[in-house]
């Protein structure tokens, strides 16, 4: 199980990483075609909003992994007890769990619209699934990386209480 998740996280950094890189990339080249060229790079948002939705959907599973998504939270820092933190922690992933549960059937039914009604995009004609795919990815690993995270926590707990005793 160790060795796929580290081929995982292996492909999260490379799809991150490759695909920021043919963004600025690509974002250039159409800059550079555009304004010094005099030669318009037709299509050049299909492409590099492509790209975009993967590398942001990716990067919002692995923020879910690591934990390092954006948050402000007040009610734990004034806790004082540890046991309590994990409490509120467990209550905030569940929660967490439920929301990426309602929008993983959200992004299922999106990309199963678009497949029946055949959406493409309009210059290179990509369907429009190649993108959506990423949104139902990622909401499908980030419920499973708030399972594991859930899990995690109750184990933090139960080894705080048995320390405790």
């Amino acid at each position: 199980m160790k060795k796929i998740h580290e081929f995982m996280m292996k492909i999260f950094d490379n799809v991150m990483f490759i695909s920021s890189g043919l963004v600025c990339v690509l974002i250039v080249v159409g800059a550079v075609m555009r304004y010094i060229l005099k030669k318009d790079f037709y299509g050049s948002e299909e492409v590099i909003l492509l790209i975009a939705f993967w590398m942001y959907f990716i990067g919002s599973a692995f923020a879910t992994h690591e934990g390092s998504q954006i948050s402000a939270d007040l009610i734990s820092s004034s806790l004082g007890n540890e046991r309590h933190k994990i409490i509120l922690k467990v209550a905030q992933r569940f929660i967490e769990l439920i929301l990426f549960g309602v929008l993983t059937w959200w992004a299922f039914r999106f990309g199963k619209f678009s497949i029946e009604t055949g959406q493409k995009t309009q210059v290179y004609k990509i369907p429009m699934i190649a993108s959506l795919s990423s949104v139902l990815l990622s909401f499908v690993l980030s419920m499973l990386y708030s399972a594991i995270n859930i899990y995690k926590d109750i184990k933090q707990y139960r080894s705080l209480k048995e320390v405790e005793a």
